[in-house]
């Protein structure tokens, strides 16, 4: 319960970042806030670090898909200053498995050497697969239905689907990354399970901020397929077709 609240000010900073450089809004202190924050979090929880640093890689990679690249530099900065923040720890923590007790400890802990990923991770991140795919899917919906507006640099505007729908989709990534970390490092120490907490927290929140514009965009196409139905009942197409039969003296 300590550390939630510091996932969810995570939470509102990502989406902040993705709302505002749709905007074109350039704030100059803004990736660094986000690089010491998460920066920080190594110190606060190491599962939270690891889902935050997984979520700024995996922003960096769908605002490249995007090819949003002003924000690909804004999250890298962040990146960077997330890094050399966390050297300490890293540093500490190298020193701290040349201790002989070290590989006991982490056996306690139920440590294991692998790079497979743990079954865990199809039990606990199958979620951030569902949450993942009901974004990208519902991103794609938007931007066939919806007519995005013009924004200028500096204007006001209030977020949209697309803003929060793409902050999930990293955070989803995020919490995947996390879960199968060991693949690169080596090591898991029940990194799934403790990863899942976070996923508890993002499962509410994906409830609450997707279930809305899923309903919307599907009653719209309802809508749409009525009208389209009515404009063509059978007693119109009549109309049409005596409408188009020739009159006396049209030569065909």
């Amino acid at each position: 319960q300590t550390i939630f609240p510091f996932f969810l000010f995570f939470f509102v900073l990502l989406f902040w970042t993705w709302y505002h450089d749709r905007l074109n809004v350039a704030e100059k202190y803004a990736p660094l806030f986000l690089g010491v924050f998460a920066g920080a979090a190594t110190y606060l929880h190491t599962f939270l670090f690891q889902v935050i640093g997984a979520s700024l890689f995996a922003g960096i990679i769908l605002a490249f898909a995007l090819r949003r690249m002003r924000l690909v530099r804004s999250l890298a900065t962040s990146v960077f200053v997330m890094i050399a923040l966390a050297t300490p720890y890293f540093v500490y923590m190298y020193g701290l498995s040349d201790f002989p007790a070290f590989a006991d400890t982490m056996n306690l802990f139920s440590g294991v050497r692998s790079h497979f990923p743990s079954p865990l991770v199809y039990f606990y991140g199958r979620w951030p697969v569902l949450l993942f795919v009901w974004s990208v899917l519902l991103w794609f919906t938007y931007r066939r239905t919806e007519q995005r507006a013009k924004l200028v640099a500096g204007e006001k505007a209030e977020p949209i689907t697309e803003d929060i729908v793409l902050t999930i989709a990293a955070l989803s990534l995020g919490a995947l990354g996390a879960m199968v970390q060991n693949i690169i490092t080596g090591v898991d120490i029940h990194g799934p399970g403790h990863v899942n907490y976070f996923v508890h927290i993002l499962l509410p929140l994906a409830l609450i901020f997707l279930t809305v514009p899923t309903i919307k965009i599907l009653f719209s196409k309802r809508v749409s397929e009525m009208e389209v139905s009515s404009l063509t009942s059978p007693s119109e197409r009549r109309e049409k077709e005596v409408c188009r039969l020739p009159t006396k003296g049209t030569h065909i």
